[in-house]
């Protein structure tokens, strides 16, 4: 018995000295501590609403830890949250909405599973910031890790932040008054049913009715405590928290839709360079946790000279004006979330494609598979670097009279900067390659994109 209350005091002496070496943090402003139960185990988490920020100021070095997870995640969409270092960007994670088992707020609202962001914080005192979304339905909760948060508990300040009960109908005075012993006060009269402006801090006492001594009676002073101003609930408490207040757009980005247009130059083994004017549009839907849809529509113009017959019968070289319409449609999965950056994206496609060359001397149809890859990383709020790359291969291979030969499958390239604007709105700069394989030949082309996005 004496060895496992040894061992007991030993645990508990242990994890006191843990706790004491963690780095200490301090929560600044305005937050609203949240439980979560999960599999009858209660955790103390903070409620964010959209818009709102969890700011911490933090004693480095410290390792911390955000574990978020979205409250109400029936009908919830995945969003994009901001952590912050000292002001710049130190993560933008992509909180997912699957449902842990056995899971709720004190709400009595589902919550997700766990996202982890992690913020190594240098020595020294530092600002660190978790920035929700203004523009999602679902509410927050973040749990910190790897620091010990000094202050108020939390269970002190989750009852700060609770909407305080309305006065219920009483006969009760208003202000009640404690008299000094011996002397006896009148009664009030009973409170109307409408309400009454607040009493004042201190609210003198009539005199005394007079005794039945002979002595005349004097003024006594009581002493009248004052009802405290009655607090009003913080606006994060005031705001609707009913599961089916879903008033806001579910998902703040499903849609992005750019506009491109551009020139390339286009080079071939038997013939002469030529020019391309290049336009296009790409419309982008996300949807599941980190589901893609990608659908391309291009379209180039140009002045294209073609081989009749074989390479050495240079009269037979035709100048012709030519069309050329690409179409895509791919899906694939953004595995960025797995490297918990939120700088990140990466993501596999794979789709249809179709490839129409129109001319007056030999027309062809490419009609394929497309492997596509796209990987973009945000170098912070106001620029990011990103790139495609996508090979097809031509499952049709009809015989022409040409000397390039059937096609056997195109490769294509963008690659360049994206500036996103205010309101949703996205400008890019890239540089994009081009090549068609045939059978004797390569026609390659490159050039300079711009494009113009926006996001609903």
């Amino acid at each position: 018995m004496k060895t496992t209350r040894a061992l007991t005091l030993l645990c508990m002496l242990a994890a006191l000295g843990a706790r004491a070496a963690q780095p200490k943090a301090e929560i600044e402003g305005s937050a609203s501590p949240a439980e979560v139960t999960i599999r009858d185990a209660r955790r103390i988490h903070y409620r964010l609403w959209a818009g709102e920020t969890l700011s911490l100021s933090v004693s480095g070095p410290a390792r911390l830890r955000f574990e978020v997870r979205i409250e109400r995640v029936r009908g919830a969409r995945p969003a994009v949250a901001l952590v912050e270092l000292d002001g710049k960007v130190a993560a933008q994670p992509r909180v997912l909405i699957a449902a842990t088992p056995k899971a709720t707020s004190n709400l009595g609202l589902a919550v997700s599973r766990a996202t982890v962001v992690t913020v190594n914080v240098p020595a020294g005192k530092h600002a660190v910031a978790f920035r929700w979304p203004a523009g999602t339905a679902t509410n927050a909760l973040v749990a910190v890790r790897g620091v010990a948060i000094a202050g108020p508990r939390p269970e002190a300040q989750a009852s700060a932040v609770l909407p305080l009960p309305a006065p219920a109908a009483s006969k009760a005075p208003a202000t009640p008054l404690l008299p000094l012993p011996g002397l006896e006060l009148p009664r009030a009269p009973p409170a109307a049913a409408e309400p009454v402006a607040p009493p004042p801090a201190a609210v003198a006492v009539p005199a005394a009715a007079p005794a039945p001594a002979a002595a005349p009676p004097r003024e006594v002073p009581a002493v009248a405590v004052a009802e405290p101003p009655r607090a009003q609930a913080p606006l994060a408490a005031q705001r609707p928290t009913l599961p089916d207040a879903n008033l806001r757009r579910p998902d703040p980005d499903p849609w992005t839709l750019t506009l491109f247009a551009g020139g390339e130059r286009s080079s071939e083994t038997f013939t002469a360079p030529a020019t391309l004017g290049h336009v296009g549009v790409e419309a982008k839907r996300s949807f599941w946790a980190s589901g893609l849809a990608v659908m391309q529509l291009d379209w180039r113009t140009s002045q294209q000279t073609y081989v009749n017959g074989h390479p050495g019968a240079a009269s037979d070289i035709t100048s012709v004006d030519e069309y050329r319409y690409d179409a895509l449609l791919a899906v694939g999965y953004d595995f960025g979330h797995l490297f918990e950056s939120g700088r990140l994206s990466i993501a596999p496609m794979v789709g249809l494609k179709y490839v129409k060359l129109q001319n007056s001397a030999f027309p062809l149809d490419l009609f394929g598979v497309d492997l596509m890859g796209r990987v973009r990383y945000a170098l912070s709020p106001a620029v990011a670097v990103h790139c495609s790359v996508g090979w097809m291969y031509n499952l049709a291979h009809p015989a022409i009279f040409s000397a390039l030969g059937s096609p056997l499958g195109q490769f294509g390239f963008r690659a360049g900067l994206e500036f996103p604007l205010a309101g949703g709105y996205a400008l890019s700069l890239d540089y994009q390659g081009d090549i068609l394989a045939f059978d004797y030949s390569y026609r390659v082309a490159h050039g300079a994109t711009a494009g113009f996005g926006k996001s609903f």
